[in-house]
C-alpha cells in the first residue's frame, strides 16, 4: 500500500516512473501515460524502452544507463528527448537509480520530469540573444562606417586648405574620429560585442598617428597593456584621451626630427575587495622628448586636446596627473 501509494503520489505532481528491466518497460505509472499521450498498457507492451527515446538521445542514453548498471558511473541525471504517441517531442529530466534484485536481476527506476515548457523557454531565449547580437554587430559596423565617411570626408576637405593652423585642426579631428571609428572596428571583429581588447586597439591606434605624422622609424613605440579589455562606456573616451596624448607627444616632443621613446601602459589594480567595483584601471602616456612646459598649467590650457583630456577623465570618474620629472608622463586613474 506504501508503494502504491508513493506512485500515485507521484503522478499526481506529474512526475514520471518507470521500471525498466532488461531494456524493457515493466512499469509505467498514469503521468508517463498523461504526458506521452499513451493508453495504460501500451508503454509496458513496447519491446524495447528505448523506443520512445529520440533517436538522436538512444546510443547516449544506453551507454550511460549501462555504466549506472556496472557502478562505473556516479551521473544519475540527464535531459532527454522522448516521443509521444503522436510522434511529437517531450523533454524529460530523469534520474535513474539502479536496483539490485535477488540472484543476478537488477532493475532501473527512472523518475522523469517535464521540461518542454523550460527547454522551449531557453532556445527562444538563444535565438533572441542570438538576433540582437546579430543586430549589434551590425550596429557597430554601421558606426564604423559612417565614421569612416567622416573621416574621409574630412580628409578631403583638408587637402584644400592653405592655412596651416586650420589645416592642423583639420587633421586633429580626423584623428579624433579614427580614433572612435577603431573602437567599433574592433567591436565588430571581435567575438564579444561588449568589451575592447585594449592592447591591440592602442597599437592600432598608435601606428595609425606615426603614419599621420609621417615621422618614419625615428620615434619608437613601446607598449605594455596586456589582458585588459575594456567595456564600450570606457573605451571610447579611454581612446580619444590616447589619440589626444600620443598625438601630443608627436606634435611637441620631438622637435625637428628629433628621435625618442613614446612610452604607453594600462594596467588595473585592486583597491579593495574581489567585486568587479573594486579595481581600478591606470592608463599611462610618457615620452622621453623635450618636457611639458613648467609654466603651462595642463588643465587651464587654451589647448582643445588638453581640454578633452581632462573632460574625458572627469567623464570616467578618473583622476589625472603629470610628471616632469624625466619627460613628460601623464598617469590617468579611472575605476572599472
Amino acid at each position: 500500500e506504501l508503494y502504491e501509494a508513493i506512485l500515485k503520489a507521484q503522478s499526481d505532481v506529474g512526475e514520471c516512473f518507470f521500471i525498466i528491466e532488461d531494456d524493457r518497460i515493466i512499469y509505467a505509472n498514469e503521468a508517463c501515460d498523461q504526458i506521452g499521450g499513451y493508453c495504460s498498457g501500451d508503454l509496458t507492451s513496447l519491446p524495447s524502452f528505448f523506443e520512445i527515446v529520440i533517436p538522436e538521445h538512444r546510443t547516449f542514453l544506453r551507454y550511460q544507463l549501462n555504466k549506472l548498471l556496472k557502478n562505473k558511473s556516479m551521473e544519475r541525471k540527464y535531459e532527454i528527448g522522448v516521443l509521444k504517441k503522436n510522434g511529437e517531442r517531450v523533454d524529460l529530466e530523469i534520474a535513474a537509480h539502479p536496483l539490485q534484485l535477488m540472484g543476478t536481476r537488477t532493475q532501473l527506476i527512472i523518475i522523469g520530469r517535464d521540461i518542454t515548457d523550460r527547454k522551449r523557454a531557453e532556445e527562444e531565449l538563444k535565438a533572441s540573444v542570438k538576433e540582437k547580437e546579430i543586430l549589434l554587430k551590425e550596429i557597430h559596423h554601421r558606426v564604423k562606417n559612417n565614421l569612416q565617411i567622416i573621416h574621409s570626408l574630412l580628409s578631403m576637405q583638408s587637402r584644400r586648405i592653405k592655412d596651416d593652423e586650420v589645416l592642423d585642426e583639420l587633421n586633429d579631428s580626423q584623428s579624433r574620429v579614427k580614433a572612435m571609428s577603431l573602437i567599433h572596428e574592433k567591436l565588430y571583429q571581435s567575438g564579444n560585442l561588449s568589451v575592447v581588447d585594449l592592447s591591440t586597439y592602442i597599437k592600432n591606434l598608435s601606428k595609425y598617428l606615426l603614419r599621420s605624422y609621417e615621422t618614419g622609424s625615428k620615434i619608437k613605440l613601446k607598449i605594455s597593456a596586456n589582458d585588459v579589455l575594456l567595456p564600450i562606456d570606457k573605451a571610447i573616451p579611454c581612446g580619444l584621451i590616447l589619440n589626444e596624448l600620443i598625438s601630443n607627444s608627436l606634435k611637441h616632443a620631438f622637435p625637428h626630427g628629433k628621435e625618442g621613446e613614446i612610452r604607453i601602459s594600462v594596467c588595473s589594480d585592486n583597491i579593495s575587495g574581489t567585486s568587479p567595483e573594486s579595481f581600478s584601471y591606470t592608463l599611462i602616456i610618457s615620452n622621453n622628448g623635450v618636457q611639458f612646459p613648467k609654466d603651462l598649467d595642463f588643465r587651464r590650457t587654451k589647448s582643445l586636446g588638453l581640454q578633452l583630456v581632462c573632460s574625458l577623465t572627469k567623464q570616467l570618474k578618473g583622476t589625472i596627473e603629470l610628471d616632469r620629472s624625466s619627460g613628460t608622463e601623464f598617469r590617468i586613474t579611472f575605476p572599472a
